[in-house]
């Protein structure tokens, strides 16, 4: 059975992630409001998800390969999910993007939120979080992405389907507008050891 609300925080799978406490208020006596927050739930008797948040337009692009990201859920919690689990293509490269986020009135310009893989053995299946500064809306291969650590789901099959904190992703570089990527690559060929599933859920900029 799927594990979904187990949170575990491993020690060290990625040592450049910061272990700093992922709250709202880690400033001294003052509560830091995001300036995104997306955990893809929508309150009862509205639509769901649907690839826009405030309004505002999600990019799912495929790089290679035909599939893109998609709105999952369960037992009522949602995420988004990208598998290439039988595409039978040999690449498969999907992106999920963020509406832009100003960082202007961002205090502490820094992005947490939960990751789970499941069926990925092999880190060769990519799981990566990618910032622009210059992505126009459209053109994502045009634009100029930095590549940032976070703290990786397990690659274990004992490990399916359970949500890990990202730690601190550092966006103090920029200011200004970005874009937010996440980008999987894999392949769905039969018996394949890169055609794992990754979840991203409850994303917040402070």
């Amino acid at each position: 059975m799927k594990n979904y609300f187990k949170f575990l925080v491993p020690a060290l799978i990625v040592a450049t992630a910061s272990c700093t406490k992922e709250d709202d208020t880690s400033l001294p006596g003052q509560i830091v409001n995001p300036v995104f927050s997306e955990d893809f739930e929508r309150p009862a008797g509205e639509a769901p998800f649907n690839f826009q948040t405030n309004g505002q337009p999600w990019t799912n692009f495929a790089e290679a390969g035909t599939k893109t990201w998609i709105l999952n859920q369960y037992q009522g919690a949602h995420y988004l999910e990208f598998s290439s689990f039988g595409t039978n293509q040999a690449s498969n490269i999907g992106w999920i993007i963020t509406p832009e986020i100003d960082l202007t009135s961002a205090l502490e310009k820094r992005m947490v939120f939960q990751s789970a893989q499941h069926h990925a053995t092999d880190l060769g299946n990519k799981f990566e979080v990618l910032v622009s500064s210059d992505f126009d809306g459209t053109n994502v291969l045009a634009a100029h992405w930095t590549a940032f650590p976070f703290r990786l789901p397990t690659y274990a099959n004992s490990e399916n389907y359970t949500m890990v904190n990202s730690g601190i992703v550092d966006l103090s570089q920029f200011t200004g507008p970005i874009h937010i990527a996440f980008r999987v690559k894999g392949d769905g060929l039969p018996n394949s050891n890169f055609d794992g599933g990754f979840e991203v859920d409850n994303i917040k900029v402070f």
